[in-house]
């Protein structure tokens, strides 16, 4: 993705990367390489103690999302509707979670020292001191380091004397999903990635995920071909998961979501919507206090690769040209409704994935 790490503070930060819910560290001031290293008035490590020695890294990381974690505006939108502690632990890792974020801790995101625990000893002596230890590398390790943020379950604010409630639906289920898309690699002797390997490939420091097109376009196949019947054209669709995918699509934030839209030359429109629905239950807690907490009622996604992960969509448009419709696939990274309501735009949250011309009934 400078400060001289106590081991207070590291034992902290250790527990905090590979699993309670304060979460990694956050996104980076936009410096320049060159610019001239200005000592921490704390003792929290700072990429730009890091940049000294790898520069590359460093770049590449202030372009990923990760850099820009508390900055994200669809992040913001939400957090405004519920600014949790548990919601600063991950996007503002550097902070102290039980109060807003401080500038470094805005600025700096998910950064080095959120994965590199060993900062503080690595620039103290950087030829013998690792800045990653060895059971941070390999697929149980990237599962734990990334679980803390990646993998956790609703949780409900009681207040302060009270304990987080935790929900037992996944608010993200990233890491499972994996985990189940790893042991079906395993029992067809495919190759399993973890999530290194996909998200940093080669070393690389700019993270790929939701905001990167093509990345996002390559977990997905989609076939649509389309069947002239009277006035109406069924349009059937296929779509699944790749094999360049480890998890559900799309994971991640529970808003996000897929849509297969057709379309016809006068811009009429049908979709299907790929995403999880969830409902609001009451729960009674153990002082006899009533709050609301939120179940899944199902799973509309593209499920990880699995035996019965492809879908087959059914669609119907009033057949007004003699071409077949078009289609597109997009992905939205909250629900359109929700979006409007938080002031944000629709180019910030929909990318279109792929489109193209529904294939004729009988094309090969």
């Amino acid at each position: 993705m400078a400060m001289a790490l106590s081991l207070a503070w590291l034992s902290s930060t250790i527990a905090s990367v590979l699993g309670d819910h304060r979460g990694p560290r956050a996104p980076q001031a936009h410096r320049r390489a060159d610019d001239p290293i200005v000592a921490a008035p704390d003792d929290r490590v700072r990429s730009s103690q890091c940049v000294r020695c790898h520069e590359e890294q460093v770049r590449q990381w202030r372009a990923s999302l990760h850099a820009r974690s508390w900055e994200d505006r669809i992040f913001l939108a939400a957090y405004r509707e519920e600014p949790m502690a548990f919601c600063r632990g991950c996007h503002a890792p550097l902070g102290d979670a039980s109060r807003e974020p401080d500038a470094l801790a805005r600025s700096e995101g998910v950064s080095c020292s959120s994965c590199h625990a060993e900062s503080r000893a690595h620039l103290a002596s950087p030829r013998t001191a690792r800045a990653t230890r060895d059971e941070h590398r390999g697929a149980a390790a990237s599962e734990r380091l990334c679980a803390g943020c990646h993998q956790f379950d609703f949780v409900v604010d009681r207040g302060a004397d009270r304990p987080l409630w935790h929900s037992p639906t996944p608010m993200q289920d990233t890491v499972r999903e994996w985990q189940r898309a790893s042991r079906y690699a395993r029992e067809r002797g495919g190759v399993e990635r973890d999530c290194v390997q996909c998200h940093m490939p080669s070393g690389t420091h700019a993270t790929r995920g939701v905001e990167q097109r093509e990345f996002v376009r390559r977990a997905v196949a989609v076939t649509v071909r389309a069947c002239r019947s009277g006035a109406v054209w069924r349009v059937r669709a296929t779509i699944g998961p790749t094999d360049a995918v480890g998890h559900a699509v799309p994971t991640g934030d529970l808003h996000r979501q897929l849509r297969l839209v057709v379309s016809d030359g006068r811009g009429r429109e049908a979709s299907r919507v790929f995403a999880r629905r969830f409902e609001r239950r009451l729960e009674i807690d153990d002082r006899g206090g009533a709050f609301f907490s939120r179940v899944e009622r199902f799973d509309g996604r593209i499920a990880p690769p699995g035996p019965e992960s492809e879908d087959t969509v059914t669609l119907e448009l009033a057949a007004t040209d003699a071409r077949p419709p078009a289609w597109r696939l997009e992905h939205w990274r909250t629900d359109p409704e929700i979006a409007r309501d938080q002031g944000l735009s629709t180019h910030e949250i929909n990318t279109t994935l792929d489109e193209g011309q529904a294939l004729p009934c009988d094309a090969r």
